[in-house]
Order: C-alpha cells, then sequence, then structure tokens
C-alpha cells in the first residue's frame, strides 16, 4: 500500500446496496474523505477474484458479510458446497493478500441467523479473523462477543478497531407530518401506534411483541409489524395466528424508500424486540426518525443509548416486555424522541468522523 497522499481503491463485498444503506452512506463518505469505493459481485464461488480480474487489484478489500460466500446463494446449503465455498473464499483472500490487498473484515453478526452448519461456518470465520489484517466491530461489547466466540487471542485482539454505525438522518425523506402519514396509513389521530421495523425472522423477536401486545390489550393502540417477511410460511404463520386483531396491522414486503417516513413518523413508539443481535441498524434508523425506542437491555444497544430516556428491559425475564410497553403508554414521546435525535446528531455518529477512523484503519 502506497503512502498516506495515495488515493485508496477500495472493494466491498459484497455488494448489497440494494438491501441495506449502510454500504451506500458509508461509500459516499469515504469517497468524500478521498478514496475511492467499489462494489464486488454478488457472492458466488470466485466471484471476488471475477471482479478483480475485470476491474484492477484494489488496495483494500473490504468484507462486510462473509457468510454468502460461504453459503452461497443459499443459506440452507448442503455441508459439502459449504466447505468448497468457504476454502475458495479463503483462497480469494489468501490469493489478494499474496499481491499486497490489504483485507479488512467489519464484524456485523456473529454467524449466520439461518445456518444449519454453525460449527463449520464458525471454522472458516475464525479462519477470516487469522487472515484480515484488520477486524472492525461496531461496540465495545461487541468486541468482547467476538473476541470470545472465535477465539481472539490478546494478540490478534490489537488488530480490531471500534467504529460505530452512523445515523440516517439524510438517507430516507421525512418530509410529511405525523397528521398526514396518519391519514396516509388511515390511523385515528387519537390512537397510541406502536411500530416494529425491520425484516420479519423468527430471531427477531416479533412474535414475542404480538403476545405481549395481545396480553396488555391497551386501549386506543395500534401495532405496526412493518418489513420484509423472506419465509412464505412465517409471513402465513403470523397472519394466520394474529391477523385477526384490528389493532394489528401487517406490512410485510419491501417497503420502498420514500415511504419509509409514514410509518416512522405516524408511530409513537418503536419497539424492536430482538432475541439477539450484535448490532443494530434500524436502532440509527429509530433515532434518525427522532423516534423513542422499546429494546432488550444487551450491552451493545446499551453502549449506544446511554439510558437516555428509553425503555430498556430484560429479555430473559417473563413478562418483562409486557411492562415495558405498559411503561411505553405512559412515556412522553417528543422529548424522548428529541433526545434521541441529537444523539444521532453527535459527533460519532457522522459519516464524516466514521470515514475518517475506516480510513486510519485501511492505512493502519
Amino acid at each position: 500500500m502506497q503512502g498516506k497522499s495515495h488515493r485508496l481503491d477500495v472493494l466491498f463485498v459484497p455488494d448489497w446496496t440494494l438491501y441495506n444503506a449502510y454500504q451506500n452512506l458509508l461509500a459516499e463518505s469515504l469517497i468524500s474523505a478521498g478514496n475511492d469505493v467499489r462494489f464486488g459481485a454478488f457472492a458466488r464461488r470466485w466471484s471476488v477474484l471475477r471482479k478483480v480480474h475485470a476491474t484492477r487489484l484494489p488496495d483494500v478489500l473490504h468484507v462486510h458479510w462473509p457468510d454468502p460466500y460461504i453459503f452461497g446463494q443459499e443459506v440452507l446449503s448442503g455441508r459439502k458446497e459449504l466447505i468448497m465455498n468457504g476454502i475458495s473464499f479463503l483462497i480469494e483472500i489468501l490469493w489478494l493478500k499474496m499481491r499486497g490487498v490489504k483485507v479488512v473484515w467489519t464484524v456485523h453478526d456473529l454467524c449466520s441467523h439461518d445456518s444449519r452448519y454453525c460449527d463449520y461456518e464458525r471454522f472458516f470465520l475464525k479462519m477470516l479473523v487469522r487472515v484480515s489484517d484488520r477486524i472492525v466491530v461496531h461496540s465495545n461489547h461487541a468486541k468482547k462477543l467476538v473476541i470470545e466466540r472465535y477465539s481472539i487471542s490478546s494478540s490478534q485482539a490489537k488488530k480490531m478497531s471500534v467504529i460505530p454505525l452512523g445515523h440516517y438522518m439524510h438517507r430516507y425523506k421525512n418530509t410529511v407530518s405525523r397528521e398526514q402519514a396518519r391519514a396516509r396509513l388511515d390511523i385515528p389521530p387519537d390512537e397510541t401506534v406502536f411500530l416494529y421495523f425491520g425484516l420479519v425472522r423468527c430471531y427477531k423477536g416479533v412474535e414475542d411483541l404480538l403476545d405481549a401486545f395481545q396480553e396488555l390489550n391497551p386501549a386506543k393502540s395500534i401495532l405496526l409489524i412493518v418489513g420484509l417477511a423472506l419465509e412464505e410460511s412465517y409471513r402465513d404463520f403470523l397472519k394466520q395466528k394474529y391477523g385477526a386483531d384490528p389493532r394489528i396491522r401487517f406490512v410485510l414486503e419491501f417497503v420502498p424508500d420514500d415511504d419509509i417516513q409514514l410509518y416512522f413518523n405516524a408511530s409513537d413508539c418503536v419497539v424492536l424486540p430482538y432475541r439477539r443481535i450484535l448490532t443494530s441498524s434500524t436502532l440509527m434508523l429509530v433515532l434518525s426518525f427522532a423516534r423513542p425506542v422499546v429494546v432488550p437491555a444487551f450491552e451493545c444497544i446499551a453502549e449506544v443509548l446511554n439510558g437516555e430516556g428509553n425503555i430498556m428491559y430484560n429479555p430473559d425475564s417473563q413478562n418483562a416486555l409486557r411492562t415495558a410497553l405498559r411503561e411505553a403508554l405512559k412515556m412522553d414521546y417528543k422529548e424522548v424522541g428529541n433526545m434521541n435525535l441529537a444523539l444521532a446528531q453527535s459527533e460519532p455518529y457522522q459519516w464524516s468522523t466514521i470515514a475518517d477512523q475506516y480510513t486510519s484503519v485501511y492505512r493502519t
């Protein structure tokens, strides 16, 4: 890698820009900081080397989600295919390292949420830890969990950096008022609206939220479950079990960028009932839309919120989520939402700051 005056050429893999605004925002900020960023093809065997041979050798290979390269196009791949994919991906990385490419891995998840072969995946990710030049996590607690999960030695831990996720304030439109959003969604102005937003999957705890809401049975309240349900069987299950409740509304599909504001601005409080989580882009989205949030008291979340008026509950305690929803009914939504917005606007979550931190990681 050349000197500090050299404009770094960074290759992001895989290319998930259609599904995740994080990569776009990080790439834009890195370009503004004086780097070049391009995206590799979506994960398939040898796709990284094909991209390099078709274009040029990068200075930095930045791996974001390695699991598609291990599992291929289907998360439920067989054991043999998983092994072949994992070996191929490691060979690609070693080939690039032999040619002077620096490898950086940002750990967004500890493992694939749907993997049938966690031990195999863990083995390949432990190998990725060892061949990566630098490793980035989004919180100090995430660093601790990654060290434990992949048996990272104290000497290897020195190549780890903590860089938080940034805000989403200028990524999505935020021009409709509460009244306009509710009119568009046919929600009465005097109802209390709880919102779940994000992918709808088992590990997200959506059923826990639905059960807690029905058990609490709050007066004049609506629960919106908004986000893409990838598994048709799970989508059908949720609608069959909870769809008869008129207070529960499902939007189990991809939400266009311009419509995201409708659901956030129509809501009073967002609930993210995760059963497990390492980092959450949706949490930063909540802060960016100035909404209060009910979340489990995981340390990686607590690092972001700093106890600022939001409601955090013990995910291992029975009825804790129901109690948290009851407390949320008494919350000063505007006051807490404004505190969250101020938090999103603070220096650690500015993309210019994050770009400078990543540039330093790339160069050291």
